[in-house]
């Protein structure tokens, strides 16, 4: 992993992402996972959800979520701006 931010990458136990893909986070409070929300991420209307975003939970939201504060704290370093 790179010191430079937009070089960041998630490898969990499931999923590699690269953070600088990332368009959002879409919270399922009810079931404490989020859905990643990427730039190839797509919705299938027939089923009301995302087809292929990445679905973390449990330990690996954890760090994701951590890896996530790092990219944000790193692109504010930069002087980006949060634009997703």
């Amino acid at each position: 992993m790179s010191n430079d931010y937009s070089d960041l990458v998630f490898e969990g136990n499931i999923y590699i992402i690269p953070l600088q893909y990332v368009l959002y986070l879409e919270k399922i409070p009810k079931e404490k996972a989020i859905f990643v929300v990427m730039k190839d991420t797509t919705f299938d209307d027939d089923l009301g959800y995302w087809d292929n975003a990445p679905y973390l939970t449990g330990d690996e939201l954890e760090q994701f979520e951590k890896c996530w504060i790092k990219y944000l704290k790193g692109k504010e370093k930069a002087g980006d701006k949060y634009d997703h």
